[in-house]
C-alpha cells in the first residue's frame, strides 16, 4: 500500500509512524527526505482505483514541521494527535536538507 522508493528516484526518503484509521479507511504516515528528522505528515486512501491501479494520496491534508512526534487516531477516526513546531524562519524551519 505505501512504497517510499516510488516516492524519489534517489531513494532518499523513508516513511514512518504508519497507522491505519481505526476503521481501515485511511492510512497516515510520515514521510522524511534525505534522512531528516523533520518530516510532513501525508494521508492515503485505502480504496484502491482500478483506474490508476493505486490507492489515492489525499494531497489536501499535509501536516509539515513534524519533528520527533508520535501518531495516534482519535477514536472516531476523524483526527489525528501529533506533535509539530511553530512556524521558524532559517535553519530550523525544516529546509536544511534541500540545497
Amino acid at each position: 500500500i505505501l512504497d517510499p522508493n516510488s516516492m524519489a528516484s534517489d531513494g532518499t526518503v523513508s516513511c514512518k509512524q504508519v497507522k491505519f484509521s481505526p476503521d481501515g479507511s485511511t492510512l497516515a504516515y510520515n514521510k522524511s527526505i534525505s534522512g531528516s528528522d523533520w518530516s510532513e505528515m501525508h494521508f492515503l486512501s485505502t480504496n484502491y482505483s482500478d483506474a490508476s491501479k493505486s490507492f489515492e494520496h489525499l494531497p489536501n491534508d499535509v501536516l509539515k514541521r513534524v519533528k520527533y512526534s508520535g501518531t495516534a487516531w482519535s477514536k472516531d477516526g476523524k483526527g489525528v494527535f501529533y506533535a509539530c513546531y511553530p512556524q521558524q524562519e532559517g535553519k530550523t524551519d525544516g529546509t536544511e536538507t534541500t540545497a
